[in-house]
């Protein structure tokens, strides 16, 4: 009975000293007494019950030898292995938005607040656009387009799909016919919110470029077919409604588009994605580090406007009791906020502010490498920018942006050429009249099998700004060889974007109303003969008779016109009203 309540009594006194050890940890040099005697107690223990101790003996035994040093800290040595890079498993991959709507959320922040993005894209949507005219060989069909050109406010359009285009990568369409059942003409065109617009289809079963665009409406939409026609607020916008979109809200549907009123303009990124790629996308991890940089000095900004202060009352030989403490700091308060604030107190007070001061980050350098970045992504140089480089460097650099810049309005002339006054032609019969004469009969099969048995009578583009790039030295060049009689005069004119034949008729026109003006001002001679310029009444060597302005003759007049008129037009050689022996290239 003594061996079993000694035994009771050391098992509770091991109980408590393990309690005490959960509840307050300490490490081994601490407590040594209990701990002698937990263990003393637990290997008694296991001896009268007959249990084995392994290690007791050695425990205690290292306890003792321990027990004349002071111990160090603990430390744990774990074995690492390195993980494989994986690019999209570090934080900015993960970061990234993989949601089509969230991305375009982000890049439209990064263009209304971030100054690089923004003059970036402004660059990319204005640069290589310019107003322009329709050029066609009927004068009718011509004068229609261009009425139809100004009337739906085709160039505006055309900025805010370029804008898009770059900053969110993809342009949808939508065009409003005057009457669907029997069109006639356009009556405007819109940007649909691509986050309402969903893209099927697939190359193998619909071929290139061949996608099914539904359109999703939205809760405002939704609100308005609901409320019905009798709501005083959104009667009227029902009533506007068309019937099928009001079909496809109430069914909770999204509706098909007519490929003829939709368009879908994607920017080259994947070509196995059905959707296009900003050019924001690819700079997304260097804007993201910028602002956590920013972020970063804007935090120690913070902290140098609002120092730490600390105030220390009193010294070792004379220290400050609460009493005092407490009246310090009541006077402190008082004349916190008041601008002719004074302190008297005794000289036992030192003042500290701990601040920012010589703390700033030094990271001027990781912008500047960050800046130089963005610009590469963005298709920019610091020349477009800032204007730091000098004048060969910038025009290389303008010379391979223009090369971008040329496919750019290529694609908008196509959909101008494709969504607009191709359908124009087909809903007014505007076809051309083909040669059967020259249609081989093996490709006579194909042209029957096209739409409408004839091809489009399409109008020709005409930009303002016909070349992005600065050919002045060419032309030079060419007027110094022409000048020699090296090369036919045409070849300038051709360089200038001018075309001969219309450069013909307006000289011969002009001819024609000069002759007139001569027969009105000398009745007396006979038609078709211009008197020789006098010197005394009959106008100086520089005038016609009468005052009238001399006759355009020469290549001298052609160059004038050059000067005076950007005419644009084909460059298809023909015989010009040239000085003889300069005639059409080639002869």
């Amino acid at each position: 009975m003594a061996a079993e309540a000694h035994g009771a009594a050391a098992q509770r006194a091991v109980q408590r000293a393990y309690a005490a050890r959960k509840v307050s940890p300490s490490i081994i040099t601490e407590n040594l007494t209990s701990e002698f005697r937990a263990a003393r107690a637990q290997m008694h223990t296991n001896l009268v019950q007959g249990l084995p101790s392994p290690g007791g003996v050695a425990r205690a035994a290292g306890m003792r030898r321990s027990a004349g040093r002071r111990a160090t800290s603990g430390y744990t040595l774990d074995r690492v292995y390195d993980v494989p890079f994986n690019p999209f498993r570090n934080r900015q991959a993960v970061e990234t938005p993989r949601n089509l709507s969230e991305l375009r959320n982000r890049y439209r922040y990064y263009y209304e607040y971030e100054p690089l993005v923004a003059s970036a894209i402004d660059l990319h949507r204005d640069f290589p656009l310019s107003g322009f005219r329709l050029t066609h060989s009927d004068e009718s069909v011509q004068r229609f387009f261009n009425d139809v050109v100004e009337k739906l406010n085709l160039f505006d359009f055309i900025l805010q799909m370029g804008h898009e285009y770059w900053a969110v990568g993809e342009v949808f369409t939508f065009g409003f016919l005057d009457d669907p059942s029997d069109p006639t003409m356009w009556t405007g065109f819109i940007l649909l919110d691509p986050d309402y617009v969903d893209l099927a289809g697939t190359k193998l079963a619909t071929g290139p470029e061949e996608t099914e665009l539904k359109l999703r409406f939205d809760d405002s939409i939704a609100r308005i077919v609901e409320n019905g026609p009798n709501h005083p607020d959104t009667g009227e916008a029902y009533k506007k409604i068309p019937q099928d979109v009001m079909d496809y809200v109430k069914a909770g549907k999204s509706m098909p588009l007519n490929s003829l009123q939709a368009s879908h303009i994607k920017r080259s990124g994947n070509p196995h994605d059905l959707h296009g790629e900003s050019i924001i996308k690819r700079v997304l991890h260097i804007l993201a580090y910028r602002d956590k940089l920013r972020d970063a000095q804007v935090t120690v900004a913070d902290r140098h406007c609002s120092p730490k202060e600390f105030y220390f009352v009193g010294n070792d030989e004379q220290p400050a009791d609460d009493e005092e403490l407490a009246d310090f700091a009541n006077a402190l308060s008082a004349s916190w906020m008041d601008p002719n604030q004074a302190l008297i107190w005794h000289h036992a007070v030192n003042v500290q502010i701990i601040g920012t001061a010589d703390k700033i980050l030094p990271l001027q350098s990781e912008f500047d490498a960050l800046e130089n970045e963005l610009l590469a992504g963005l298709m920019m140089s610091r020349s477009f920018m800032f204007g730091e480089t000098t004048y060969a460097n910038a025009s290389v650099a303008l010379e391979v942006l223009i090369s971008r810049y040329i496919t750019y309005r290529q694609r908008i002339e196509r959909w101008l050429i494709n969504h607009v006054f191709a359908p124009l032609c087909q809903f007014h019969g505007i076809y051309k009249q083909r040669d059967e004469g020259k249609v081989q009969e093996r490709f006579k099969k194909y042209y029957d099998k096209q739409e409408g048995e004839k091809p489009l009578d399409l109008p020709e583009i005409k930009w303002d700004k016909t070349e992005l790039r600065n050919d002045m030295e060419r032309i030079r060049m060419l007027e110094a060889l022409a000048d020699k009689g090296w090369i036919p005069r045409a070849y300038v004119l051709q360089a200038s974007n001018i075309d001969p034949d219309a450069a013909n008729k307006v000289l011969a026109s002009e001819r024609r109303q000069y002759e007139k003006q001569l027969e009105q001002a000398a009745p007396q001679a006979a038609p078709g003969v211009i008197p020789p310029p006098t010197g005394a009444g009959g106008g100086s060597s520089t005038e016609g008779p009468g005052g009238l302005p001399p006759l355009p003759t020469g290549g001298e007049a052609v160059e004038d016109l050059i000067a005076e008129q950007n005419m644009g037009g084909a460059t298809s050689p023909a015989e010009s009203y040239l000085p003889p022996g300069a005639g059409a290239p080639g002869t």
